[in-house]
This record gives C-alpha cells, structure tokens and sequence, in this order.
C-alpha cells in the first residue's frame, strides 16, 4: 500500500478531506484519535466517521480540547497497518 498525503483544509464545513481519504483503504486504519475543541460536535463527527468507514470500525478515542493550534476545531490522528 502505499503512503496517504496529509488532509489538507478544504474549507470550514469538512471534517476529513475526500481527497485524502480516497489514497486510503478504511480497513487499513486501526485506530483513530480524535481532538475536538467543541464537545457538542460529537454527532456531527461519528455521523461523518460512518460515512468514511463500515464495520470493522477501527478503535477510537475522542477526546473534548480547549483549543488547537491556527485555529483549527479537529484534529484527527490514525494508525494504520501497511
């Protein structure tokens, strides 16, 4: 497999750039660690996690922040097995 470029902004409403997520294979990704700078978009979130990933779901911890650097509201990291 190979390597997945880093998500790049699209604008204010993409929680995950479409173009980042086609180079990877959701099976792939094990584990995702999710930063949010607002709680309330917990719903908002899982509903567009389940737009990018079918069951097995990989492991995930979300994770409410007070901020993040540049004024950013999510911060997604994930492991993948290559």
């Amino acid at each position: 497999m190979g390597s997945c470029a880093a998500p790049s902004a699209k604008g204010d409403d993409k929680f995950i750039t479409t173009d980042y997520l086609q180079q990877c294979r959701d099976r792939d990704i094990v584990k995702l660690n999710a930063y949010l700078t607002d709680v309330n978009m917990f719903p908002r979130f899982n509903a567009i996690m389940s737009e990018y990933f079918s069951p097995p779901y990989p492991a995930r911890a979300t994770l409410g922040i007070a901020a993040l650097p540049q004024g950013a509201v999510i911060e997604i990291e994930a492991i993948m097995v290559l």
